[in-house]
């Protein structure tokens, strides 16, 4: 082959790297700009848009923007809609989004989250969200709430004791928050590493006979559900039928981002 032909080839090679380089360079660029875009945009619509297309320009954080700005779409359990755990049927009020991911949340999100972290520290009672859970939850009449224990006496009645009385003067509801003995203290399930060792009916009893109560159980945070699945064995070895469970929240579970993917290009391919 003629060295100028060769040339020419190298040439063209060369330019053809050289433009695909730089055509990646800014599709990353591009990508981020999205990125920034959908995590400070305050419109629900906007971010989504900017997810979906950081996305499909290739960004490494797009599809967990995509998700958090979009939980009904891959979650089968939605807030205030009963769903069933255990074959006990149960209400949450909003999705809980842990730390790690309040960089990539809405302000309303960001608001919930913390909303959860300070009924956990007693400072409020959330009885708004509560309410709207038991309502969607639709029980029968005659019935009993009790409270998910906590890791110490004092964390229990700090959390729960201004909601029972809430419930109580909201329609009448008895409250089983004494129905329960604290025979010492465990580690917090939320602060710890390794919450699925802790054994959570280990520093409590319960002290009343429960036969013929038509028992909800009310919880802060649904997440695995052993914690529901252990405390409502222990109120149905009692004697307690249960009538369902609410939540002030659930945790999010994160898909895979090949999940996310094939929603984004299915939905892109087919609008």
């Amino acid at each position: 082959m003629p060295i100028p032909i060769i040339l020419s080839l190298l040439l063209f090679i060369i330019l053809l790297l050289s433009f695909y380089y730089y055509a990646q360079y800014w599709k990353r660029k591009a990508a981020y700009a999205l990125l920034q875009y959908g995590k400070n945009a305050q419109n629900h619509e906007e971010r989504k848009w900017a997810a979906q297309q950081a996305l499909m320009a290739g960004h490494k954080d797009a599809a967990k923007l995509y998700a958090l700005t979009c939980p009904e779409a891959f979650d089968k359990e939605l807030p205030l809609v009963p769903f069933y755990r255990d074959n006990i049927k149960c209400v949450f009020a909003d999705y809980y989004y842990s730390k790690r991911f309040h960089n990539f949340i809405d302000e309303d999100q960001w608001q919930f989250a913390n909303t959860v972290y300070l009924f956990k520290e007693g400072k409020d009672e959330c009885s708004q969200y509560f309410a709207q859970t038991f309502k969607a939850l639709r029980p029968a009449c005659d019935i009993t709430i009790m409270f998910m224990p906590c890791s110490t006496q004092k964390h229990y009645y700090n959390r729960f004791s201004s909601l029972a009385y809430f419930f109580l003067k909201f329609r009448g509801v008895q409250s089983g928050i004494d129905y329960i003995s604290f025979t010492g203290e465990r580690e917090s399930k939320h602060t710890s590493q390794q919450r699925n060792k802790i054994e959570e009916s280990s520093n409590y009893i319960i002290n009343t006979n429960l036969t013929g109560k038509k028992i909800i159980i009310v919880d802060d945070l649904l997440t695995t559900g052993k914690s529901l699945s252990s405390y409502a064995k222990k109120l149905k070895d009692s004697g307690a039928e249960i009538a369902g469970a609410i939540f002030l929240a659930k945790t999010f579970l994160l898909p895979t981002n090949a999940k996310v993917k094939w929603i984004v290009w299915k939905h892109f391919f087919l609008s």
